[in-house]
């Protein structure tokens, strides 16, 4: 939110069916059209970002800036049950602590990453997204 209260921030979860065929480079301007035919005009809105969830293709974050894409995290995957969930909450507590949209969406994947790997809804503890970034990203 910014000063005045307003929302700077929204997350769009788009399925796979809308995207079957698109490679990431096309998926930017099919969604800024997705949403123009939707008669959604992100700039009236004063976002500061909008975030895309998009399966397995991971997340995509447009901005001014541009777009940044963070794709799918996930090593092993037994169920797919609760993981936008689990995304979509992982960003808004990463940017409710002071990230910016870019960081809440690899926080957010990294979390997805984890849940996927288990059967059911599930859960994830700090321990294990930390654990996911060791061993996707190297850090330690």
């Amino acid at each position: 939110m910014n000063e005045k209260g307003n929302i700077t921030a929204a997350v769009l979860v788009i399925g796979d069916e809308i995207l079957s065929g698109r490679t990431q480079d096309t998926n930017t301007n099919y969604i800024a059209r997705f949403l123009g035919a939707m008669g959604i005009d992100l700039r009236e809105h004063d976002l500061k970002f909008l975030t895309v969830t998009m399966s397995e293709k991971g997340i995509r974050v447009l901005s001014d800036a541009g777009s940044y894409h963070s794709p799918a995290r996930a090593r092993e995957v037994y169920d797919v049950s609760g993981a936008g969930d689990t995304a979509i909450a992982a960003f808004t507590l990463a940017l409710a602590v002071g990230a910016n949209g870019i960081e809440a969406a690899e926080i957010a994947n990294h979390a997805a990453g984890v849940v996927v790997a288990k059967l059911g809804t599930a859960t994830l503890t700090i321990a294990e997204l930390r654990e996911m970034f060791v061993k996707t990203e190297g850090l330690s």
